[in-house]
């Protein structure tokens, strides 16, 4: 057999490795068996491959940290930034509460003063509604609210204020937190002061247009008689329109309501010194002032006055107040008393069964001059009221009505 089909059948054997290391005339060999080699390669191979493995892990270690802090810090950056955000959130309220809190002070103080404001027209205008009572106006509002009582109290003392105030005591009895008194609070009592104002200035308004309209009443109806107390406080009056505002308009209608008044005042002293009462409110009429028959001759005559049949004795009353100027026997007069009004109008009373004054004595509506009798030309006893204007006479029936007119006022 030959060593090529030996090896075919048998195997090759493995022959040890010799290793030789010479150096110079030294010469080194080592037998290496196949096993020891394979060995040796084996620990190389295992040890490359740890080195790589090492270095593998040691990179991809490096990544995986850088990962981390990478992840680490958008997280440390995100809970910054919303605590950056909390804060300016906090800071923006704070903020928001401070300007809160000076705007409602601010309105307060607006309101305070409105108040006051407000308080000092009501005492203002006290002395004037006093005057406009005593010239014959009624000073309580004209009109109620909806839904309201009628009342005998004026309302010039509140106006609209107790509604607002129910309207206020309306709102939630808890804790009023700033930014419900500015938003709810707040605006409920400028809305009510406002009303208030508002109220205040229409019923001044009001009250000088009523005023006036009586001013004119009074003025046409003693122009009626011929006495001339001037015009009305809103005569000879013009000019562009120019809305106004509360403060302006109060200012305007209180200073008309003031010449109203002022003129009211004036045409009163007329009234009450003109001779416009009824010289005897219980006597019949009968005889009229004009042209008539003479009652002793029978032939027209002028008959100054007017009579009045009453009872002899009844006490005889002045018609406006005066000056008694002319007292005792007047002939055909009789008995007589005349009285100085003023302003050129005088009055006489004749055929008096007697006379309680004297000359130069001042009298008043309701002092006695008097007593009726049936002295001089008389047929009976009876009044004889004359009126004289700048001493011409004049029919005193005008001036009766007109007395009764004005006192209807």
């Amino acid at each position: 057999m030959s060593v090529s089909a030996q090896r075919h059948v048998f195997g090759t054997r493995s022959e040890p490795h010799t290793i030789v290391i010479a150096r110079g005339d030294k010469v080194r060999h080592w037998t290496v068996r196949p096993w020891v080699l394979a060995s040796g390669a084996s620990a190389v191979a295992l040890l490359l491959v740890a080195g790589l493995g090492a270095g593998a892990f040691l990179f991809a270690g490096d990544s995986v940290v850088r990962a981390l802090e990478w992840r680490e810090q958008q997280t440390m950056v995100a809970y910054e930034s919303r605590i950056a955000d909390l804060r300016n959130q906090l800071d923006r309220l704070t903020t928001r509460q401070h300007g809160v809190r000076e705007t409602v002070s601010a309105e307060v103080e607006k309101i305070v003063d409105r108040q006051v404001q407000l308080a000092d027209r009501f005492d203002e205008l006290a002395p004037l509604l006093l005057k406009a009572q005593e010239s014959g106006l009624s000073t309580r509002a004209p009109t109620q609210g909806k839904g309201s009582k009628p009342s005998d109290e004026p309302t010039w003392k509140t106006g609209s204020l107790d509604r607002s105030l129910d309207e206020v005591r309306a709102l939630p009895s808890s804790r009023v937190e700033l930014a419900d008194m500015a938003e709810d609070v707040i605006p409920l009592i400028r809305r009510s002061t406002d009303a208030v104002e508002a109220e205040q200035v229409a019923q001044v308004a009001e009250l000088a247009t009523r005023a006036n309209t009586r001013a004119e009443r009074i003025s046409a109806l003693l122009g009626s008689v011929g006495i001339d107390a001037g015009g009305s406080a809103l005569s000879g009056v013009g000019g562009p329109y120019v809305p106004a505002g509360p403060s302006e308009g109060f200012s305007q209608s209180l200073a008309q309501l003031v010449t109203a008044l002022d003129v009211l005042e004036r045409l009163d002293a007329h009234v009450r010194s003109a001779p416009l009462a009824d010289p005897m409110p219980t006597g019949t009429r009968s005889s009229p002032f004009g042209v008539r028959a003479d009652p002793f001759f029978g032939r027209e005559a002028l008959h100054s006055g007017m009579d009045f049949a009453v009872s002899s004795g009844t006490p005889v009353h002045p018609t406006a107040p005066g000056k008694v100027t002319s007292a005792g026997d007047a002939g055909g007069y009789g008995l007589m008393v005349e009285v100085d009004h003023g302003n050129g109008m005088r009055t006489r009373y004749g055929h008096l069964s007697r006379i309680d004054v004297s000359v130069g004595d001042k009298l008043t509506v309701g002092s006695v001059l008097g007593a009726v009798g049936s002295t001089g030309r008389s047929t009976g006893p009876h009044l004889h009221y004359e009126v004289r204007v700048d001493n011409q006479p004049i029919d005193p029936e005008p001036f009766i009505r007109t007395g009764r007119r004005l006192a209807a006022l």
